[in-house]
């Protein structure tokens, strides 16, 4: 693969030297085709626990007319130097408008990065055939110092220029301006907006709802609310099974992980105490999404099926599916009813993202309740600040149940929240820990999650400090009626 690479690589620039490379000019879409490059490149952004942000303004059309594959090539080039020269940290991708006419519409694509960077007197020998920032570079990160020279190259036959910015050991940032021609008289068509939940379920369901982890629990009780549904909350199997036993639930949400008593183990027992006839759906909240986990858990004594972190969509559909009256008889359990959110604060005042935070991603999580995400953000930082030397001193005292336990839970709430790098950082340390790899991980990798819990702290705290900038009075209120509800919540005075 190496060898085509350069060998292609090596065409490109005969062909552009030689005068006869040529440029197509069809229609397609800019947004699917940035899409396709990330994707392409995320096992790498994952293995190496970095944070990759996208962020395309609203005013960039999506139908463009040019020469597609050479776009994604040039997009390719630059998004995967940033990923090989970046060791720790973020990656931005930023897409807007320079200028548009009728006919034609010129973007510039901004690829920055946390990585080694590059001296100021090198910024321009790099575009340079075979040429790198230094001779130790090829060694340390391989390459042939071709791409960025036909990157440029490929650019300036569109019409377009390509340039850097950097310090030494900062980071990097590449700009490419490229002008694209527009279809007169078509319309950009609307982009479909996300799937908002409806005002109120068709039916109302008493749900009991067993998750060990706090901000896990209020995420959901907060969407089964804003439905118009009734929730008792439990932490842990065995409490779920009592509270089934005393109470009457139209369903269960049963996370699988959970301490005292495993969900699984929990719906074996209430299926051996349920009576002839009586069946109670219990679904399965699990963070383990193979076909296999699905299959075994259907198999035996579970109904449903939600992935973590949970998409309100799919939570909506399964619940539509079950009818209240199916719970089992027996005295009605007293609980709360979750206050439905009132109207969600404007995605155009909250960021589309910070450091660590895929602020845009968890907001769509919560049916974009933006109040609602910074009191989970607050409970956040209230809560973890000490996350890290918890986990190591789990590990420094031999206690690898409790290390994989942490790092369990923190991955589960780095997905409800949008913390990229901390989920792919704790999904990593709960693998290892599970396969026995290493009872103490490296100090690099404690201080690795230390510093990516730390950089989501300091995002709340300028989030809150910025606050009044973009929330109206009217949207904090509704942040203190949101946590007022949830206090109320059986389980959640604390």
């Amino acid at each position: 693969q190496n060898l085509m690479s350069v060998i292609n690589d090596i065409l490109d620039l005969s062909k552009i030297e030689a005068g006869r490379f040529d440029l197509d000019c069809t229609e397609f879409s800019l947004r699917k085709s940035i899409e396709d490059v990330v994707i392409s490149l995320y096992p790498g952004i994952r293995d190496k626990c970095l944070t990759l942000t996208t962020h395309i303004d609203t005013a960039v059309p999506d139908s463009v007319m040019g020469d597609q594959v050479r776009f994604k090539q040039i997009i390719l080039n630059l998004l995967g130097n940033a990923v090989k020269f970046t060791e720790e940290g973020e990656i931005s991708l930023t897409v807007r408008v320079e200028e548009r006419t009728a006919d034609s519409v010129r973007i510039r694509a901004s690829i920055a990065d946390t990585g080694i960077g590059i001296a100021p007197e090198n910024l321009e020998s790099i575009f340079a055939p075979f040429e790198q920032a230094d001779t130790s570079i090829g060694k340390r990160f391989g390459g042939t110092g071709l791409g960025l020279a036909i990157c440029r190259q490929i650019v300036g036959l569109m019409g377009g220029h390509l340039w850097a910015e950097s310090e030494p050991g900062t980071g990097s940032t590449f700009h490419a301006e490229i002008p694209f021609l527009l279809q007169r008289g078509k319309t950009e068509p609307l982009r479909e907006p996300a799937r908002r939940l409806p005002a109120q379920a068709a039916h109302s369901l008493s749900i009991l709802v067993a998750e060990d982890t706090r901000i896990n629990r209020l995420v959901v009780t907060g969407l089964l609310g804003k439905l118009g549904h009734s929730c008792t909350c439990v932490e842990n199997g065995r409490e779920a099974v009592e509270a089934w036993r005393t109470g009457r639930f139209d369903c269960i949400l049963m996370d699988i992980r959970m301490p005292v008593m495993d969900g699984e183990e929990a719906a074996a027992m209430i299926r051996e105490q349920e009576t002839e006839g009586e069946r109670t759906c219990i679904i399965a909240l699990t963070a383990h999404s193979l076909k296999e986990d699905r299959e075994r858990l259907l198999a035996g004594n579970f109904d449903g099926y939600l992935s973590k972190p949970l998409e309100a969509e799919q939570l909506v559909d399964l619940l539509a599916t079950i009818h209240p009256g199916s719970h089992r008889g027996g005295e009605p359990t007293q609980y709360a009813r979750c206050a439905p959110s009132a109207e969600a604060p404007p995605r155009d005042r909250l960021p589309e993202s910070l450091p660590g935070i895929d602020v845009a991603d968890g907001i769509k999580r919560l049916d974009g309740d933006g109040a609602f995400y910074l009191e989970l953000l607050r409970d956040f930082a209230k809560r973890y600040a000490s996350i890290d030397r918890d986990m190591e001193e789990a590990l420094a005292g031999g206690d690898t149940r409790k290390a994989r336990e942490i790092a369990h839970s923190l991955k589960g709430v780095a997905g409800y929240l949008s913390f990229p790098e901390l989920y792919t950082l704790c999904e990593k340390l709960e693998e290892e820990i599970s396969a026995g790899i290493t009872l103490s991980p490296p100090p690099g990798n404690l201080h690795t999650l230390g510093k990516a819990v730390e950089k989501i702290l300091r995002a709340i705290n300028h989030l809150e400090t910025q606050e009044p900038s973009h929330l109206s009075e009217g949207e904090k209120a509704q942040g203190a009626v949101r946590k007022s509800s949830h206090l109320l919540l059986r389980q959640e005075n604390q």
